[in-house]
């Protein structure tokens, strides 16, 4: 019997070597007795357990016999099984770009440049004061300082000036005997002006028919009056300490041609006519 499980056990491992050698069929020849011999059947008590058992467990295997051995060919059939590894498919989201046309935006148009609220403000004033005399001056400007229009003197009152707030008066004799524009004022109402105007500025001088001419500041001077209330005072300079007559000091702001002066009084300790303030202007070309 145990003869028979050791054929068994032996048979099991030719399949399992089978299996290993890429599953070829490995033919196996087994020794019979020697003293089977001239035809006489070889003694084997195996065979009876070995058939029995290969009975009992479906595997006969099948025997040949030749003139001096037994040979047991074991042909072997392997079952192959193969176990698929498990698969879990995986989904990735591509995002896919979709391109979108976006019209063009209309651009707005530039800003419509916008005209000087000053330069509205000189035109009305311009057309307020003419009267359609070419020759005759009718209105005084300085840009952001002041725009007053101007009168005339009386023909017989040259001392003439006009009491009137936001109003000038042109005097008539620096036109009759200099040739110039002599523009005046009291302090205390719009001659306080003329004490805001400095050298580069601009005056512009406006006509009856419209005609505006430019004059640019260029000197400017103050003098004491000696003799405050007097038409004939001489005059101290208070820069250079120089005295000079009144006809002197007519012939220095007046005299010499196209040019404007703004004339005013200073007022000290009280004093309005204290002393004299000239303000002169030559053509702007």
């Amino acid at each position: 019997m145990q003869a028979a499980r050791k054929i068994v056990f032996t048979g099991i491992a030719f399949a399992i070597l089978a299996i290993v050698a890429a599953c070829t069929p490995v033919p196996q020849t087994v020794p019979v007795d020697e003293t089977a011999v001239g035809g006489s059947r070889a003694k084997d008590t195996r065979a009876p357990e070995l058939t029995a058992e290969a009975s009992a467990t479906g595997y006969i295997p099948t025997m040949s016999q030749t003139s001096t051995q037994e040979v047991v060919h074991v042909s072997v059939t392997p079952t192959i099984e193969f176990t698929l590894p498990s698969f879990t498919p995986t989904f990735t989201l591509i995002p896919t770009a979709t391109a979108t046309l976006i019209p063009p935006t209309a651009t707005s148009p530039p800003p419509t440049p916008t005209a000087d609220p000053m330069v509205f403000v000189v035109d009305e004033f311009i057309n307020k004061v003419k009267n359609g005399n070419s020759a005759q001056v009718v209105g005084l400007i300085v840009e952001n300082k002041f725009m007053l229009p101007v009168v005339q003197q009386p023909y017989d009152n040259p001392g003439y000036v006009s009491y009137n707030s936001g109003e000038l008066t042109q005097f008539g004799m620096a036109a009759q005997m200099g040739g110039s524009i002599g523009i005046l004022a009291h302090n205390f109402l719009d001659g306080a002006n003329f004490f805001n105007v400095g050298n580069g500025e601009i005056i512009q001088v406006v006509y009856g028919d419209g005609r505006v001419d430019d004059y640019q500041i260029d000197i400017i001077q103050s003098y004491q009056a000696l003799v405050p209330t007097s038409p004939y005072t001489d005059f101290k300079d208070l820069v250079s300490g120089e005295v000079i007559s009144a006809s002197t000091l007519f012939t220095r702001v007046y005299m010499g041609g196209d040019h404007v002066t703004l004339q005013t009084c200073i007022e000290q300790n009280g004093d309005d006519s204290w002393g004299r303030l000239f303000v002169m202007a030559y053509p702007l070309r």
